[in-house]
Order: C-alpha cells, then sequence, then structure tokens
C-alpha cells in the first residue's frame, strides 16, 4: 500500500489544541486524521455527531424571518421608487 500526503488548512489555534488533544490521548495529529478516515470508510459515514444547540437554531430561524421581513421591505421600497 503506497501512501500519499495530504494538505488542509485549519485555524492555529484549531491545531494547536488538536495536537494538544491528540497527544494527551498518546497519539499524533496524523494517526487521529487517519483513525478518522479509516473509520469513516468502514462505516460508510462521518463519525460525528452533529447538532445545533438551541441557541443556534433560535439564532437561525430569528435570521431566517428577518430576512424574510427584509425581502419585503426591499421589494416595498423598489416598488415606491417606481
Amino acid at each position: 500500500m503506497s501512501k500519499v500526503n495530504l494538505t488542509i488548512s485549519i485555524d492555529d489555534k484549531d491545531k494547536e489544541s488538536f495536537n494538544k488533544l491528540v497527544a494527551e490521548i498518546g497519539i499524533n495529529t496524523s494517526s487521529a486524521i487517519n483513525m478518522f478516515i479509516k473509520q469513516s470508510i468502514r462505516e460508510q459515514r462521518l463519525p460525528l455527531n452533529l447538532s445545533l444547540n438551541e441557541k443556534e437554531k433560535n439564532f437561525i430561524d430569528t435570521e431566517k424571518v428577518s430576512e424574510k421581513i427584509m425581502d419585503k421591505y426591499d421589494f416595498a421600497f423598489k416598488e415606491l421608487a417606481k
């Protein structure tokens, strides 16, 4: 099996925090990423629990409502400008 390099972009602070985390577990970053990839392939899914907390859900709902209101005002202003 040949190996290739994978280059990713990540925030400096996130990289530092992740390196500390995996070091505490006793592995390195490369091993952790390889574990993630192998588990993803084996399970045919991303092994993550993705969710929003209630505060984030409320923000998103509020944002959607705000967009709808602004769209209505935008339409009204365009009509007045005619």
